[in-house]
């Protein structure tokens, strides 16, 4: 069964999600629950800390606001180079499609190199409030748009033996 990974409505809400049950995977696994710390919200409260340290350390060893400003720019390009990945993603994921079968999820979307993951290889697929993350016990993940749930709980009832859905 091929399944698109069209992502052009919610291709922020979707990453950020999903990026974030793939950085929790151990939890969600041991937990079976889909409810983790988004990649936005762990962004944002690091970004605080940081903050908050470099603050201290400005007010107590009387340093002046250049120090402070200058130490704050590599969190600031972080974000700008989050910002236009997602904008190179959300253009290319708008014509991948993977493949699910017998054999496990077929991915070519990697400069045209054709991946297989076998379903023994795969440790969970969770369903989000944004998106749908398979979760392998590899270092890849992949994940789709909610309106592709159907298809997906389709292919995974119909393909694998084992119960690997987690909400």
């Amino acid at each position: 069964m091929k399944i698109g990974s069209c992502l052009s409505k919610n291709i922020y809400k979707c990453y950020s999600e999903a990026r974030g049950i793939a950085q929790n995977k151990r939890i969600v696994l041991k937990k079976r629950k889909s409810k983790t710390v988004t990649f936005l919200q762990t962004s944002i409260i690091n970004s605080f800390l940081l903050l908050v340290i470099i603050l201290c350390f400005v007010l107590y060893y009387n340093l002046s606001f250049l120090f402070l400003l200058l130490s704050l720019l590599p969190l600031l390009f972080n974000h700008i180079y989050i910002f236009f990945y997602l904008r190179k993603v959300k253009n290319h994921r708008k014509f991948s499609f993977n493949v699910f079968d017998e054999e496990g999820i077929h991915d070519d979307s990697f400069y045209g190199i054709k991946m297989i993951f076998p379903w023994k290889k795969i440790k969970g697929i969770v369903i989000g409030k944004y998106s749908i993350v398979v979760l392998t016990d590899t270092p890849c993940y992949f994940y789709y748009g909610i309106d592709s749930k159907n298809d997906i709980l389709k292919a995974v009832d119909l393909y694998s033996k084992k119960k690997k859905i987690i909400y």
